[in-house]
C-alpha cells in the first residue's frame, strides 16, 4: 500500500485484504503493509523490481503514476504496461475544493481571485499537481503555489484545517469519508470547483466538469490526465508472474468483488465497487503509455 493509513486507498486495500484470501486456493492470509513514499513512487519501485515474480506480493499505488513514464521522470523504474494487471476496484471522480472560507465556488470565482489559493500535494507527479496544471493550463486559472510533500489526502486536509493550504485535489469518495463533517454542516467547509473527465458524475450533477469547459482541441489532453481515474484503485503484480499464477489471482480479485460480504462491508463503509478487471485493465494500462506523440508532447507541458 503506497500511502499513509487513513486514505482512500489504505481503506480500500484493507477491504479488499478482509476478503481476497478466501478466493484463492488454500485460503492464503493477506496482509496489508504500508509503504508510503515519493507520492507512492517508492512502492511502484518496488513491487516492479524488488518483490519477488511469485504472485505472492500485490501493489498498489497511484493511479496516476503512469503519467511519470511518460514524461521520463527521474526515478522511474517501471513500465506501466507491464506490471501484471488485477485490475482496478473502482473507478473515481476527481475534484478540486477549496476551504469556504476563501469565497471561491465556482471556476469563474477561481478566474477573478489570481495567485491566492494555495493547494497541498502529494509530488509533482501527481494527479494533484497535474490537474491544477492542466486546470491552469487549458482554462487560464491561476494558483499561487502548490506544496508538495504529504505523505497522503489525510496529510493534506488537515493542512487543510490548519491553514497551511487553501485546499487540493482528491478523489470525491475519499473526502466524503475522510471528512464528512466537513459537508454536513451548513454550509459545507469546503466548496467542489470543478470536477474532472468530460462529463459530469452522477454524484456531482451540478459541479462543472472539465468537459463543459474546454475546446474539442483539448478533449485529447483530458483523457490522457483523467485516465488515471478510470483505474481509480488499482492491483498490480510484478513483472514476471507465472502465467497460471496471474491468472488464479486475477480471478480471485473478481470473484472478491462480487463477494456479498465485500459489497455489504463497501455499501455500509461508503465505498463504491466499479471494477475494470484483469485483461481489461491490462490493455487500458498498455493503451495510456502508447499515447500519440502529440498528446505526450501536451501532457510533457504541465511538468515544465
Amino acid at each position: 500500500m503506497g500511502y499513509s493509513p487513513g486514505g482512500g486507498y489504505d481503506a480500500y486495500a484493507r477491504l479488499l485484504a478482509r476478503h481476497l484470501g478466501k478466493h484463492i486456493p488454500g485460503n492464503p492470509s493477506v496482509i496489508v503493509q504500508n509503504r508510503p513514499g515519493a507520492g507512492s513512487f517508492t512502492t511502484a519501485n518496488y513491487i516492479y523490481n524488488k518483490a519477488d515474480p511469485d504472485g505472492l506480493t500485490i501493489g498498489t499505488f497511484g493511479r496516476e503514476l503512469y503519467g511519470a513514464q511518460l514524461t521520463g521522470g527521474l526515478g522511474v523504474e517501471y513500465d506501466w504496461g507491464k506490471y501484471g494487471w488485477l485490475g482496478s476496484m473502482s473507478s473515481e471522480t476527481h475534484i478540486l475544493l477549496i476551504r469556504a472560507d476563501m469565497g471561491i465556488s465556482t471556476v469563474a470565482d477561481l478566474k477573478s481571485r489570481p495567485d491566492e489559493v494555495v493547494l497541498g500535494c502529494t509530488s509533482r507527479l501527481g494527479i494533484c499537481s497535474t490537474f491544477p496544471r492542466m486546470l491552469e493550463e487549458i482554462l487560464g486559472v491561476k494558483f499561487k503555489t502548490n506544496v508538495q510533500g504529504y505523505a497522503g489526502s489525510t496529510e493534506i486536509a488537515l493542512a487543510t484545517e490548519r491553514g497551511e493550504v487553501d485546499g487540493y485535489s482528491s478523489s470525491y469518495s475519499s473526502q466524503i469519508l475522510q471528512r464528512p463533517h466537513w459537508f454536513e454542516q451548513e454550509p459545507a467547509y469546503v466548496n467542489f470547483i470543478i470536477q474532472g473527465g468530460l462529463e459530469r458524475s452522477p454524484e456531482l450533477p451540478n459541479v462543472e466538469s472539465l468537459g463543459d469547459l474546454i475546446a474539442e482541441a483539448d478533449k485529447d489532453l483530458v483523457l490522457i490526465v483523467d485516465a488515471g481515474n478510470l483505474m481509480g484503485r488499482p492491483y498490480v503484480t510484478s513483472p514476471g508472474v507465472p502465467p497460471d499464477r496471474l491468472a488464479t489471482l486475477r480471478k480471485a480479485f473478481s470473484d472478491a468483488l462480487k463477494d456479498p460480504e465485500l459489497l455489504a462491508q463497501a455499501e455500509k463503509g461508503k465505498r463504491p465497487i466499479r471494477p475494470t478487471l484483469g485483461e481489461k485493465a491490462q490493455q487500458v494500462a498498455g493503451t495510456l503509455t502508447s499515447s500519440s506523440p502529440d498528446t505526450i508532447a501536451a501532457y510533457k507541458k504541465l511538468f515544465e
